[in-house]
């Protein structure tokens, strides 16, 4: 990526800060707060201290039509290895909260599977979730 590309919040974007709609990690927060349409993708790398390391949170942000860099983009060859990755580890995070990381049946999903063995796991997860709820073993989030 370049480090001279500068990105600017979209619509969504803007709404994203208000509502809080996509539930995206405090990483992606932060970075979405700090896209003003000013600072270049080096400046917001030095800021963060993440250096390089940038292009994978700018594409998902750019993915959710969160922010765009006024050229329309491609679509990365691993978009749905990335968005599958974040909707596992999110639907993790709420049905295992005390764990901290991804169970290793969420986390241990290959990006490689095929969407409907992506949508069984998640069903899997979900049912695990109703039996602890309805044995007591799971909280309700908050």
């Amino acid at each position: 990526m370049n480090f001279h590309t500068v990105f600017s919040k979209t619509q969504l974007g803007h709404r994203e800060i208000e509502r809080r709609s996509h539930a995206l990690d405090a990483r992606h927060r932060t970075l979405l707060i700090l896209i003003d349409g000013q600072r270049s993708v080096g400046a917001l790398g030095d800021l963060l201290g993440h250096g390089g390391n940038l292009a994978p949170m700018l594409t998902q942000l750019t993915a959710l039509g969160l922010v765009s860099n006024g050229v329309l983009p491609e679509p990365p060859e691993d978009l749905w290895a990335a968005s599958s990755e974040l909707a596992t580890r999110r639907l993790s995070e709420l049905l295992h909260p005390e764990a901290g990381t991804a169970p290793a049946s969420a986390a241990s999903t290959p990006a490689s599977t095929p969407r409907s063995g992506l949508l069984a796991r998640c069903r899997s997860l979900v049912a695990d979730a109703g039996r602890r709820r309805s044995a007591g073993t799971l909280e309700r989030g908050t």
